[in-house]
């Protein structure tokens, strides 16, 4: 056997190791075809990723084929076709049982963005328009046939645009619909409570109610073009006939053309109240029944006492009113009534010697000579005509009527004092100074009253024979000395003039 030098060995060895080295460098780097000296890598469709495909050409033999995006692996297999979806450059490692092949590297561009920006709703009203903005790119070519980036959409329908960018690489945008809403028509109307006729101070609470208003209408209520409430109800106090009422809506609806709306006037129709008084006496005499009417006249009654008659009657003094209701349901009521019950004097007649007097005030007086009218007997006193009954009737300052009690009287003349006393008066008449003697000194008293029984003078205890009296501060008229001697009693008459 034939001994091969240590030397050799060594030098073999060193052979077959770089081969080892150059074969694995050849797995991870390019290198010129060797394996497969026609492999070629090209592009199939437009070098834009997503829409690329990458095609190796020329393969004479193949174990496993290795696609690179840059230095990354993206692909391992036998497939000799590559989709890149990413920008990159791309290269292929094409292997055999003996050798790699590493083809050229081809770059793949990057594809626009196609996501449209939308400001504002798609939803819009007639006339109104959309922004539309495409993403940045090359050229831009949008359905409706704008060519620009930003847009404005006025028409319904889809809406995409295709956009490219420097590279040539295109994307088509998803369809954004804009959708013409139909207009609405706002309207608004008013009503009242009360209607349009209504009684004076009557509340009147009128309504506004609407279609199309949106979710949150606006009204601005209007009292003679005056500003009066913002709300959806208006209370009117205080108004007066002719007063015109109306409402302004403005709408918040979509769509809404035109945004505001006026309503219908109401126009307000106010009734007097009934202008009511009561008429009748305000004094009531005792035993007497008075009248209250209630005017004007209306179709109803309720007076405080509770009747609901026109006129009631009363028989005791106090505080009457009464509320009237007219045709037109309109009603007042009256101030109290004050009736005021009267008892007048009660009358009394009073005999001195041949008159007879009452001492009542009175407006008017009429004695009665059993139970007949004395003609012209209409003062407070009155000569006795004869003996029988007398009596007489008086009506006071209020108009109520008094009666005295019958009086039964007999008529034997005005006694001779000169024959019982020896009495004279002298002068009779006189100015008013008089004196009066007697022929003896008994003792007596007078008294001097005037026609109607009011006491003048009283003397009493008189013993001397001669007593002056002076009368010159009363009225001029006819009065009475009333003298009382020994449990007697007589009258004489004065007269005293001016």
């Amino acid at each position: 056997m034939t001994q091969t030098p240590v030397s050799a060995l060594v030098r073999i060895s060193s052979i077959r190791l770089i081969a080892i080295v150059v074969l694995l460098l050849s797995a991870i780097a390019p290198a010129a075809a060797q394996c497969n000296p026609n492999l070629t890598l090209s592009h199939t469709g437009s070098n834009c990723a997503g829409t690329d495909t990458l095609n190796l050409t020329g393969i004479d033999s193949v174990v496993q084929i290795t696609w690179y995006s840059d230095t990354t692996v993206v692909s391992t297999g036998t497939d000799s076709t590559y989709v890149p979806t990413v920008a990159g450059s791309y290269h292929a490692v094409v292997a055999t049982a003996t050798c790699a092949d590493t083809t050229a590297t081809l770059t793949v561009s990057p594809l626009p963005s196609a996501t449209v920006t939308v400001q504002g709703s798609l939803h819009r009203c007639p006339g109104d328009s959309v922004r539309l903005t495409a993403p940045a790119g090359d050229t831009y070519l949008w359905s409706n046939g704008d060519t620009a980036r930003i847009i404005y959409a006025h028409v319904a329908g889809p809406y995409n645009v295709t956009v490219t960018n420097a590279a040539g690489c295109t994307a088509v945008s998803g369809g954004d619909t804009m959708v013409i809403l139909p207009p609405v028509q706002p309207d608004v109307t008013i009503s009242s409570d009360m209607g349009d006729t209504i009684c004076m101070n009557t509340q009147v609470t009128f309504y506004a109610q609407s279609v199309n208003g949106g979710s949150n209408p606006q009204y601005q209520w209007k009292r003679n073009g005056v500003n009066v409430s913002n709300t959806a109800t208006y209370i009117g106090t205080l108004l007066h006939d002719g007063e015109v009422v109306w409402c302004v809506l403005t709408s918040n609806a979509t769509c809404a053309t035109p945004k505001r709306d006026t309503s219908a006037a109401i126009t307000m129709t106010v009734l007097a109240n009934p202008a009511v008084a009561v008429s009748g006496s305000s004094i009531l005499c005792a035993g007497d029944t008075v009248t209250l009417t209630a005017q004007p006249a209306g179709v109803s009654y309720v007076w405080s006492t509770g009747a609901t008659t026109p006129a009631l009657q009363v028989s005791a003094g106090g505080s009457y009113s009464v509320t009237v209701t007219d045709a037109y349901g309109c009603s007042a009521g009256t101030a109290p009534h004050l009736l005021v019950a009267n008892s007048p004097e009660q009358t009394t007649i009073t005999q001195y010697g041949d008159t007879l007097s009452t001492a009542a005030t009175a407006q008017f007086y009429q004695w009665y000579y059993d139970g007949t009218i004395i003609a012209g007997a209409t003062g407070p006193v009155v000569p006795v005509s004869g003996s029988g009954s007398y009596q007489v009737a008086t009506i006071d300052s209020s108009g109520c009527r008094s009666t005295s009690a019958v009086v039964a009287v007999v008529a034997d003349g005005v006694a001779d004092i000169a024959a019982i006393s020896g009495m004279n008066v002298y002068p009779n008449p006189s100015s008013g100074s008089f004196a009066i003697t007697w022929t003896d000194g008994t003792s007596r008293s007078i008294e001097i009253s005037d026609a109607v029984g009011h006491l003048i003078l009283s003397d009493s205890n008189i013993t001397e024979r001669r007593r002056q009296y002076d009368l010159s501060s009363v009225a001029a008229g006819c009065y009475y000395i009333h003298v009382t001697q020994s449990g007697q009693s007589r009258t004489a008459k004065l007269v005293i003039t001016r």
